[in-house]
């Protein structure tokens, strides 16, 4: 049997948030470490760039990232993902 690829988080452990904005696309990653210390993927979400949206600078994709997540809001110990 494989290892899932998903894990169930844990609310006594770190969380560890990933986000990569290129000219290709954006991601968002959301990770714990396990108990041998490997990080393990509890949630994530990917975006591909229409031609349009290409061309944003930079900072535009930035401010597009925390905008178009903002369907998938995660609450942990008070600190929000969003």
């Amino acid at each position: 049997m494989k290892k899932p690829i998903l894990v169930y988080f844990d609310f006594n452990k770190i969380f560890k948030l990933y986000i990569d904005i290129s000219n290709i696309g954006l991601e968002i990653i959301l990770m714990q470490k396990d108990n041998q210390k490997r990080d393990q993927i509890i949630y994530y979400e990917a975006k591909t760039l229409l031609s349009i949206e290409k061309n944003y600078p930079i900072t535009k994709k930035d401010a597009y990232d925390n905008v178009g997540n903002r369907n998938h809001i995660l609450l942990f110990k008070g600190v929000v993902f969003a």
